[in-house]
């Protein structure tokens, strides 16, 4: 019976002692500082993950890749262009095609004549719209070129980034409170 008393004592012992006792996670403030370099890690670790999928080393290299991917689309849809040009040629061959030409140009000469003050103005105002187009289009090219454009850029790309990390930093933590509340 000491014997059974002994072997029992020491069991109850044993399992006393391997028991561990844990301490509960300590609550980590909320910081915004925290928060941004959660969000930059997390944003290395998504840019990483993106080299890796199209195959790139650096930024540069992605760079390298779209302009290859562009020159090759670029040269697919001159092939395309080719194609097209050359299907189109035929077409202008056909008595079809030759008479909606004919009857159209008849049209727009029957109205110049019917109304030639009209007419004026409407080339005058296409003249115009050619022309604004053009201004619009220089002034677009000029203003991307300049230095300040290249600033717009970065600035408003970093904003739109620390306000992605912002709000995917803000959903995490609801959603934390969220399940700690249930």
């Amino acid at each position: 019976m000491n014997k059974l008393f002994f072997v029992i004592g020491l069991f109850i012992v044993s399992f006393a002692s391997a028991r561990v006792v844990r301490e509960a996670p300590t609550k980590t403030e909320f910081s915004f500082e925290n928060f941004f370099k959660a969000t930059q890690e997390r944003f290395k670790e998504v840019e990483k993950a993106f080299l890796e999928t199209i195959g790139a080393s650096n930024p540069e290299d992605v760079k390298k890749i779209v302009e290859q991917q562009g020159q090759t689309l670029a040269k697919q849809f001159d092939v395309w262009a080719d194609h097209i040009k050359k299907d189109t040629e035929d077409l202008k061959n056909l008595s079809v095609v030759k008479e909606l030409r004919e009857t159209v140009e008849n049209r727009v000469e029957e109205f110049k004549g019917e109304h030639p003050q009209t007419a004026a103005d409407i080339e005058q105002y296409i003249g115009k719209a050619k022309q604004d187009v053009e201004d619009i289009i220089t002034k677009i090219k000029t203003l991307s070129e300049s230095k300040e454009a290249e600033n717009i850029k970065n600035l408003s790309q970093k904003l739109v980034d620390t306000a992605k990390d912002a709000f995917k930093d803000l959903a995490e933590t609801i959603k934390e409170n969220v399940n700690k509340t249930e």
